[in-house]
């Protein structure tokens, strides 16, 4: 009998989607915590850009479809998964450029930046599509939907901007070492 071979690209794709779909759920009741998109970024970085994207997409497809709070309507719902989707890709648009090893202030300050441009879309896809559906082609509605929930983002992109420059590249260099993952610079 015949050992099954195993697409080791795709289970390490499956295992990614499966553990940031687990940590969203961690994090889900504590307000503007999540590190879902941290671990969609990585997961980009650790893949590359096409696989990043389906993982963001399918992820953040799963987290919210079977989430206990409900699931999102729609528009929402496309709106996240292009956001996240747009978050596993950057992280493997990013891994070329190797940033690591820029010094741990340099490296700090690209990466937050990074965390915080990549929230700040996700919160303006994920607002918009909430308020063209609250109040459909009335824009200045809409306006003061955004307006009433930039506290909430604010908060969100700070978390996110503080945890992508302080937590994303530990965890990147720790990882460097496992063999399978070939970092670029990495011995071997």
């Amino acid at each position: 009998m015949q050992k099954p071979r195993i697409n080791r690209p795709l289970l390490l794709e499956a295992i990614l989607i499966a553990l940031a779909v687990a940590i969203g759920y961690v994090f889900l009741l504590i307000p503007n915590v999540e590190f879902l998109t941290a671990t969609i970024f990585i997961s980009g970085y650790l893949t590359g850009r096409a696989r990043g994207l389906v993982i963001g997409m399918v992820a953040e497809f799963l987290f919210s479809i079977f989430n206990p709070v409900g699931a999102p309507a729609l528009p929402l719902l496309a709106a996240q998964m292009a956001g996240m989707g747009l978050t596993g890709l950057c992280g493997g648009a990013l891994r070329p450029l190797n940033w690591l090893d820029r010094g741990s202030t340099g490296t700090a300050l690209i990466f937050g930046a990074t965390g915080w441009m990549l929230t700040a879309v996700y919160d303006v896809l994920t607002n918009l599509s909430i308020g063209w559906m609250m109040a459909g082609d009335d824009w200045s509605k809409v306006r003061a939907l955004l307006i009433a929930g930039l506290g909430f983002s604010l908060v969100h992109w700070l978390g996110n901007t503080l945890g992508f420059a302080l937590i994303v590249p530990r965890l990147l260099r720790r990882m460097r070492k496992i063999p399978y993952l070939n970092f670029p610079g990495q011995p071997g």
